[in-house]
């Protein structure tokens, strides 16, 4: 090409506007659509909004307390602050007991506890914040790590003795794991046994010392229906309703004890709720625990494909509790049932209310905000779920076009090239990440995203006319024609959208011919 040639390529920078406004349509295929929360049922709306609100406040326990209640729930007065501490409040975390490991002050350790079980049992409002401080002995290395340390350095504290008791509890689960009996080795039989007889003698161990430790009898409750050792969990429980037979984490281990598979029955866990039900009013909480009687039969009676059925079933307990079981699976049934966006939104948004660090629920939260229009509220939630599996491309590509629509396009040119790593998505990524480089006029980018394009899918024909216009920004005369050609050879004349930049190309290559 001669220089006396580039002043034919005039006419492709006319195309420019044009082309702006088409290239969503070639980029994206599904491209997310802003929609106000007025789209949503009328009665849906106020809950909406507040929820929308409410999911902005950064620190969850405030969050939780100023999230809207599920509309006409009839749980029992007070459930959902409780609620909202239980699951948010403070609490004695792994990271704080390393602390103070690290720092030998183990008489303080041991003081953090102590106040977290007088608070057990404050007259007024009893707190469960001693149970969620030893949620994080969850059976893993970590856990392992710290319970071992502690109980070295301290063997006579009854918290230390308890933690690494949880710890060999939840270990004891992890080796059995969740299959059926006749699909589990002989050797997981063998190591859960081991691990469950050193829980129990821990724990044990831990309650001579404190006796009102009720996290213990919790445990041993639970060791004991996975060892089979109904004597323990008997005892446990008898002791530990003595000292509180309403509290929420010993009557949930005992409803769960009575599971059909543990050699209960739904009719002896039915007895069990009717003696709870009468102090839901003292103790809110115990709502909870009744409602994991519908949230079993829904998962162990009710087959898996019947969804309708499940919510149908599970929606009168939904609103008499929070329990997760119950919207979690609601949420879940619904999504695959393809109940309308909106409603199941809510059920998404009451588990996330409550439970913030479930990987399905956060991703399936972002998804249905951000293709019911509501790519700002669902940022969040997909950045979310992208740090906790940045392995899921589909979340990748739900936050790349979430950038997009905000038009957030550093973040989104970022998020398009993260693309390019999956199989599934490199082709999205290249058309996304081609396309907000055009938009921050990255031309020299944006030329390397069009060539791969033009080498990984040729037939794309957009892609070569805005090589030929890249090539000529940036200065690349080489190339130009024959890229224009490629695409008029490609462009489908009955597109409207193709019809200008498709006169233009053969007008540009008619003049080269003639000259």
């Amino acid at each position: 090409m001669t220089d006396r040639a580039v002043p034919t390529l005039g006419g492709l920078r006319a195309c420019l506007i044009l082309l702006a406004m088409s290239l969503a349509a070639h980029a994206q295929a599904n491209p997310a659509r802003i929609r106000p929360l007025t789209d949503a049922p009328e009665a849906l709306q106020p809950f909406l909004e507040k929820a929308r609100a409410a999911d902005a406040i950064k620190d969850p326990l405030a969050r939780c307390l100023a999230f809207p209640d599920l509309p006409g729930n009839q749980w029992p007065a007070g459930l959902a602050k409780a609620h909202c501490e239980l699951a948010h409040g403070p609490r004695i975390t792994i990271g704080k007991v390393r602390q103070l490991l690290d720092a030998k002050a183990y008489a303080e350790l041991d003081a953090l506890y102590r106040a977290d079980l007088e608070k057990h049992f404050a007259k007024d409002a009893p707190s469960e914040a001693i149970h969620r401080g030893f949620d994080d002995f969850d059976g893993l290395q970590e856990s392992n790590d710290v319970t071992k340390r502690w109980l070295d350095n301290a063997p006579d504290s009854p918290f230390a003795l308890a933690a690494r008791g949880i710890h060999h509890g939840n270990a004891a689960a992890k080796a059995r794991g969740g299959n059926l009996a006749r699909e589990t080795s002989d050797a997981n039989f063998a190591r859960m046994s081991l691990l469950a007889d050193m829980a129990i003698d821990l724990l044990e161990k831990s309650l001579k010392r404190e006796p009102r430790l009720l996290a213990a009898h919790e445990e041993l409750i639970g060791v004991a229906s996975l060892a089979g050792r109904a004597d323990v969990g008997e005892r446990a429980f008898n002791q530990g309703s003595a000292i509180d037979k309403h509290c929420r984490r010993l009557t949930g281990a005992q409803m769960r004890s009575l599971r059909p598979r543990w050699g209960g029955s739904y009719e002896k866990m039915a007895a069990y709720a009717v003696q709870l039900e009468p102090f839901q009013k003292e103790r809110p909480l115990l709502a909870l625990t009744l409602a994991e009687i519908p949230s079993d039969m829904a998962t162990w009676v009710i087959e898996h494909p019947k969804h309708k059925e499940k919510i149908e079933f599970l929606l009168p307990a939904a609103q008499r509790s929070t329990f997760f079981g119950v919207h979690e699976t609601l949420a879940r049934s619904m999504t695959t049932a393809e109940i309308d966006e909106w409603t199941k939104l809510v059920y998404l948004l009451m588990v996330g209310r409550f439970f913030d660090d479930d990987r399905w629920i956060t991703r399936e939260k972002g998804r249905t905000l951000l293709y019911s229009g509501q790519a700002e509220w669902s940022l969040p939630a997909l950045e979310k779920a992208a740090r906790m599996e940045a392995s899921d491309s589909g979340v990748r590509s739900m936050l790349a076009h979430a950038y997009f629509e905000l038009q957030r396009w550093p973040e989104a040119e970022k998020a398009y090239a993260a693309l390019l790593d999956f199989k599934e998505t490199r082709e999205e990524g290249l058309r996304g990440a081609f396309e907000v480089t055009m938009r921050l006029a990255r031309h020299a980018k944006a030329l390397e995203y069009a060539e791969l394009l033009n080498k990984e899918h040729p037939s794309y024909a957009f892609a070569w006319f805005m090589r030929a216009w890249l090539l000529d920004k940036v200065g690349k005369r080489a190339g130009i024609y024959e890229a224009l050609e490629k695409y008029v050879s490609l462009a489908d004349p009955a597109n409207p959208e193709e019809a200008r930049p498709l006169a233009e190309a053969k007008r540009i290559l008619a003049a080269r011919k003639k000259k």
